[in-house]
């Protein structure tokens, strides 16, 4: 089946029209891709502000869903993934500075912090658009651009690479997780040996995962988060090793703790 999505939930309830162009470019672009949520569920609804499903900013008699969940391939999540990420980049009024896109329980952008683990959305895409203050979200969350039905700029071919140009370095994530491995285990390549982890297990990706973003920020890089620890994104983390810690670095291309230390610093 197509992707569909909802304009109008009834009661004055819509889809942030921002989002309603989206979902219409994603539609001709990526039909392949699969609807999973617009408007909370009851889960959702408990957990009032702090959900972007529920539709509490209020504007001109409407109020706003401001999310979308998206599943489908894992193709089509990483390339909306890093289309998102591209928008943010640039300031996009859409999606700066409170807007966000977070899976497998790495949330990333959202008012330039970076990457940080957040659980919650596992295996789909969740696209949230911004608001007038993240930090303390209100019916009076509204701004001008959730209003906007310019287009996105999402064409081409459904299966195009997951890569988009490089966008603007951001700042460092704003909480990173400890470092996961027991001695002697670092992070490399998924042909590696046992002591390599690469993403073989589910558990690893998102730590994979957001190193591959960080060497994004940092320039070193343009590879697609998709915790899976590659040849490309060995050759990017040796490229980043060798340009800033190239003294420090016995094993170029693999990420130790104090690689970690030093790539989130």
């Amino acid at each position: 089946m197509p992707y569909s999505f909802t304009t109008d939930f009834g009661g004055g309830v819509i889809l942030a029209p921002c989002l309603q162009a989206l979902c219409a470019e994603i539609k001709a672009r990526y039909p392949g891709a699969v609807n999973l949520g617009e408007i909370g569920d009851a889960a959702h609804r408990a957990e009032g502000y702090g959900s972007d499903h529920n539709p509490f900013v209020e504007h001109a008699g409407k109020r706003y869903v401001r999310a979308v969940d998206i599943g489908g391939p894992d193709t089509i999540q990483l390339a909306l993934f890093n289309f998102f990420q591209h928008h943010y980049a640039a300031h996009d009024a859409r999606v700066w500075p409170y807007g966000y896109v977070h899976r497998n329980n790495v949330i990333t952008t959202w008012f330039g912090t970076g990457t940080h683990f957040d659980p919650g959305d596992v295996g789909h895409l969740h696209i949230s658009v911004t608001q007038a203050n993240g930090h303390r979200p209100s019916p009076a969350g509204w701004v001008p651009a959730l209003d906007s039905r310019s287009g996105w700029g999402l064409s081409g071919a459904e299966h195009a690479p997951a890569v988009v140009p490089h966008p603007t370095p951001i700042p460092g994530p704003a909480h990173v997780p400890a470092w996961p491995l027991k001695a002697g285990n670092y992070f490399g390549l998924l042909t590696g040996p046992a002591v390599s982890h690469g993403g073989f297990y589910a558990s690893e990706r998102p730590y994979i995962s957001l190193i591959q973003q960080r060497i994004n920020a940092l320039g070193y890089g343009r590879i697609a988060a998709d915790g899976k620890f590659g040849p490309r994104t060995r050759d990017a983390v040796a490229k980043w090793q060798h340009a800033k810690w190239a003294k420090q670095t016995s094993r170029p291309g693999e990420v130790w703790s104090d690689d970690w230390k030093r790539l989130f610093a």
